[in-house]
């Protein structure tokens, strides 16, 4: 984190914000950064609306059922892999 004179932090900015978005809202910034991103977060209404419709998708996300991959796509997915590669 760069200083501004006199000590202070510089301000987060938009791309600094939608970058560590997804750990906001799990819950996992250092104090640092997660006081850097609500002070960015309490002026800025278009990062705000981002973070809200995040929060929106990441819960609409978890809240459909678990789907179990089929067996076989480990292999196929390799396979596929390979053949690029060749």
């Amino acid at each position: 984190m760069k200083l501004w004179p006199f000590g202070r932090a510089r301000e987060m900015t938009c791309a600094e914000e939608q970058a560590a978005a997804s750990d906001y809202i799990d819950g996992t910034l250092p104090p640092t950064t997660l006081a850097r991103m609500e002070r960015h977060l309490a002026w800025c209404a278009p990062c705000s609306a981002f973070i809200a419709t995040l929060r929106l998708t990441v819960t609409m996300v978890r809240s459909l059922p678990h789907q179990h991959a089929p067996r076989d796509l480990k292999q196929r997915v390799l396979r596929a892999t390979q053949e690029k590669q060749e």
